[in-house]
């Protein structure tokens, strides 16, 4: 679903989810959506280093940077390297793309 779709297409995706199904925005290319799937996959997932690891999984949990510098006994601009490193191999540009990413993954569980 886009920002910009209708509401008529909104209710109707929401209908679709709420009957099991899912909706794609008729704006979505299936091409783009298939491609960023197989970019997101395990495969680049297991490229992290354990440093990669620990840092996506305190930052996807909530820690800030300074909190996961304090508790790693790392500088502030490690931490802030290991995950720009770790969204370029996951192919992810934001905080909350990490956090979907951790709970379809199965890293994070849904409370």
């Amino acid at each position: 679903m886009l920002k910009s779709d209708s509401q008529a297409w909104f209710f109707r995706g929401l209908r679709n989810v709420l009957e099991g199904s899912i909706f794609i925005s008729p704006q979505v290319q299936l091409s783009d959506i298939l491609g960023n799937f197989r970019r997101r996959g395990p495969a680049s997932y297991e490229k992290l280093t354990f440093r990669e690891h620990q840092i996506l999984m305190m930052v996807i949990q909530g820690w800030r940077g300074k909190e996961i510098a304090d508790q790693l006994d790392l500088s502030p601009k490690t931490v802030s390297t290991h995950l720009v490193r770790v969204m370029k191999k996951l192919n992810i540009h934001d905080i909350p793309g990490l956090v979907r990413f951790g709970v379809r993954q199965g890293l994070i569980p849904l409370r």
